[in-house]
């Protein structure tokens, strides 16, 4: 194996570990939202079981406590589960497209190595 090749190898060595850090980052990620989606849904469902006397709720805003009307604190979570959707289904697009990318890079190299 030349120099060039090496060198090459190198490089390719270099931008995989790119990839495979972008891939766990956005894994770790969607972890992260599903947990919040689900403790959302978890939420909803508390709300949906408690009586008509419990017109406002407790609701995590950021880092504080904030009480709102049961309606209002439904469309509260609502609107955060469709941001949560979206940032989920782009963190999905990214694993799948830095996969993709991963495998060309080892296509890559199995060719060099051929060579």
């Amino acid at each position: 194996m030349s120099n060039i090749a090496g060198e090459q190898i190198e490089k390719i060595f270099t931008e995989q570990e790119h990839w495979k850090d972008r891939i766990l980052l956005n894994k770790q990620a969607l972890v992260d939202l599903e947990e919040k989606q689900h403790a959302n849904r978890e939420g909803l469902a508390a709300m949906d079981q408690m009586g008509p006397n419990d017109r406002k709720q407790w609701l995590v805003v950021g880092d504080m406590f904030v009480r709102l009307t049961k309606e209002d604190a439904k469309k509260a979570i609502l609107q955060d589960q469709v941001q949560l959707h979206t940032q989920t289904e782009s963190a999905r697009s990214i694993v799948r497209e830095s996969t993709k990318k991963l495998q060309e890079l080892n296509d890559k190299i199995v060719k060099e190595q051929s060579d």
